[in-house]
């Protein structure tokens, strides 16, 4: 499937939603003033039924689209999603329909473990000879189903999983301060370090001093303090042999969003959450 059908079938999409959009409000115009104009003939589940029923059934039209708009999306992120990402890293596998386990996420205590878990594309590949892997999550209050909303989002966003040539005695927790979403464990402490900003910028946990002093080096602050001027929820924890990093964006960092065109800034959006990490990776060696 060439880009052009992909762009052709993703506007036949947000043209059927906006249509389906003003017939649902059409629907639900019209049955209130059938509803109300008969109300007094009608018994109250049929009136709920003459005003609920129309646009209820527009909904599920809208649902059915919907999922053939991700179908195209998915295709999308197969054929030439993968080709940006091998731009920037010639070794990496992508895995769209893949992700990380609840485990891998939650043991880092980098995010506070919720019923609703969802994990995709993802991402494997090797920078400056550190390996790395990484998923999108959708983590929320409860499960989505076809039924029911998600409720509140807890994170929604990028998480990496990084190799490191050294083992971390204890964690040290990095953590933005628009960080909401870190589980504190209860022996560690706030670390204070010398350098202002920073600490304007972030809040450092560890359950010793000396062990955030000797793995955040000035070189690697530096870096996170230049990152956190991108991309403000950002997160990090020196854990075991791993460096784990969140980076809470709102969105699905690869798929296609109904009415945001395919365009060269989209395209740089794809390009910079790799970047920013490979940054990052950059000053670990």
């Amino acid at each position: 499937m060439g880009f052009k059908v992909i762009k052709r079938k993703k506007l036949k999409y947000e043209i059927s939603m906006i249509f389906l959009g003003v017939l649902w409000v059409i629907a639900l115009i019209i049955g209130l003033v059938l509803g109300v104009g008969a109300a007094v003939k009608l018994e109250d589940g049929e009136f709920l039924q003459l005003v609920v029923i129309p646009p209820a059934f527009v909904s599920g039209i809208m649902y059915v689209v919907y999922r053939k708009f991700k179908k195209n999306s998915l295709k999308f992120k197969k054929i030439f999603v993968v080709n940006e990402l091998q731009k920037i890293i010639p070794n990496i596998t992508y895995e769209p329909e893949l992700g990380l386990t609840r485990n891998e996420v939650y043991k880092t205590n980098l995010i506070t473990p919720r019923v609703g878990f969802e994990s995709e594309d993802l991402l494997k590949g090797k920078i400056n000879n550190l390996n790395f892997v990484s998923s999108d999550l959708f983590i929320s209050e409860k499960q989505r189903s076809k039924k029911e909303r998600a409720g509140k989002v807890s994170f929604m966003g990028q998480f990496f999983i990084i190799d490191l040539e050294k083992t971390i005695e204890e964690p040290v927790y990095v953590l933005s301060k628009n960080n909401q979403y870190y589980k504190k464990e209860n022996n560690y402490q706030k670390v204070e370090l010398e350098w202002i900003k920073f600490n304007q910028q972030f809040i450092v946990y560890s359950s010793k001093d000396n062990h955030a002093f000797y793995m955040l080096t000035p070189r690697f602050m530096e870096r996170l303090s230049k990152a956190n001027e991108r991309e403000r929820k950002t997160s990090f924890a020196f854990f075991d042999d791993k460096l784990y990093v969140a980076i809470h964006t709102n969105i699905d960092t690869f798929d296609l969003r109904l009415f945001k065109p395919i365009n060269k800034a989209f395209l740089e959006e794809i390009r910079e959450q790799i970047f920013f990490v490979k940054e990052i990776i950059k000053t670990l060696n």
